[in-house]
């Protein structure tokens, strides 16, 4: 392959057109190995979820130890926190105070540790729906953003702003 002299982008996947009348279509991962544009993908695709455990939707035969979101891109530490990362539930639904909230760069993965034993009287003893929230725009407790301050993407609208939701229940 050469050099392109048209390019147009799609979501998901980027087609380029080369010299020659030659199509391809590449996953932006390729094309971040071919051209080396990582910077500038990057900065175009907004923070997202890529994925979450438990799964959206999960049926579960106990509490789980934790709760996990992988991002698409890194996060700013210092914006997850209890009031951005937020699991509610039982009946009636109440907040789980987490005992922790770490994010590892290098995986771009954040991990809340429930106190589980916060939720005493409150988890029923045949089932219990929990919700994940994660805070894309600020109402005045702060928001999930990147190192550059865009927020999190977590309605999926391919623009900044907007929460994440997610849930799963629990079956005992």
């Amino acid at each position: 392959m050469g050099e392109f002299k048209r390019k147009a982008y799609f979501v998901g996947y980027i087609r380029l057109a080369e010299g020659r009348g030659m199509v391809g279509i590449l996953s932006e991962v390729e094309l971040l190995r071919w051209e080396g544009l990582d910077a500038r993908v990057q900065e175009a695709t907004p923070l997202r979820v890529a994925q979450i455990t438990p799964g959206d939707g999960t049926i579960l035969g106990g509490l789980p130890p934790y709760v996990e979101v992988a991002f698409n891109r890194h996060v700013d530490r210092d914006t997850l926190s209890h009031e951005t990362f937020k699991l509610e539930g039982g009946e009636p639904s109440c907040p789980v105070r987490a005992s922790s909230i770490d994010y590892d760069s290098g995986t771009r993965r954040a991990r809340l540790v429930p106190d589980w034993n916060s939720m005493a009287g409150v988890i029923p003893t045949v089932y219990a729906d929990f919700t994940v929230t994660l805070i894309g725009t600020d109402a005045g407790q702060g928001a999930i953003t990147d190192p550059n301050k865009s927020p999190l993407d977590g309605d999926k609208t391919f623009s900044p702003g907007g929460n994440f939701t997610s849930w799963f229940r629990v079956v005992t």
